[in-house]
């Protein structure tokens, strides 16, 4: 998923768009981290390397980058 999510940065990173639409929680963090206004949802909870990585991008200053969408009020939690 890292790759991936690498490899969408390269691609976007010469396009030109107000906002990108993601559900990779991974690919949303690397494209607000360099700067991409983007838009995640989130369908379910997250585990794994995903959620300590989000719990980590949560305390930078990152976030104006980056809005969430959450899917079901269950995740509001």
């Amino acid at each position: 998923r890292l790759i991936f999510s690498i490899k969408i940065f390269f691609f976007l990173r010469n396009k030109k768009f107000k906002r990108i639409i993601s559900r990779s929680v991974m690919a949303s963090l690397i494209l607000a981290y360099f700067r991409v206004n983007n838009i995640l949802e989130i369908h379910h909870q997250l585990k794994g390397l995903s959620s300590i990585f989000f719990k980590v991008f949560k305390k930078t200053n990152l976030n104006k980058f980056l809005k969430i969408i959450l899917i079901h009020k269950n995740l509001i939690k």
